[in-house]
């Protein structure tokens, strides 16, 4: 849930907070990349673990979990961006 929360959460909070000093006011480029920075991991994450001898289940697990919760984070990062 820290890999879930850090990507879903912290991470686009920390990109939105460096774009809010950086560029006043805010456009659509901004925007664009604070929330392609807030979107799940991917599903390919399960093909690299299993290549490199990673954790397959931990990274399908990751991806399976930031695709769920994404569905709620999406609203609030749209609402949050406008």
């Amino acid at each position: 849930m820290v890999a879930v929360a850090s990507k879903l959460v912290i991470t686009p909070l920390l990109v939105w907070l460096i774009a809010r000093e950086l560029f006043q006011p805010m456009h659509d480029p901004q925007v664009a990349a604070i929330l392609e920075v807030a979107m799940p991991t991917m599903l390919m994450a399960a093909s690299f673990a299993d290549r490199f001898n990673l954790d397959v289940r931990a990274a399908a697990l990751t991806a399976s979990w930031t695709s769920l919760i994404f569905l709620v984070t999406l609203p609030i990062w749209i609402s949050v961006l406008q």
